[in-house]
């Protein structure tokens, strides 16, 4: 291989499209989770405080899934 040759695709493989970040809108949230209703209520809110600066997911409605909403695999499913 000629110096023009591998030049010519060193330069081509450095020539990307720059990754640019697309802004996203949920309008859902489905937390899962094994803990009981009230364990689960409380690790709801520090999901939603970790995440409430984050664009498009702080103004979504939170669906909460516990361990009695969702006994079964099929009741799991069903709820999705």
């Amino acid at each position: 291989m000629s110096l023009i040759d591998q030049f010519q695709s060193v330069f081509r493989s450095a020539s990307k499209p720059v990754y640019r970040p697309t802004p996203r809108r949920f309008e859902k949230v489905l937390l899962l989770t094994d803990l009981p209703a009230a364990e689960a209520s409380a690790y709801a809110a520090q999901a939603q405080a970790l995440v409430a600066k984050a664009r498009g997911i702080g103004e979504a409605p939170w669906v909460i899934c516990d361990v009695d909403a969702a006994p079964s695999v099929g009741d799991l499913l069903a709820l999705i």
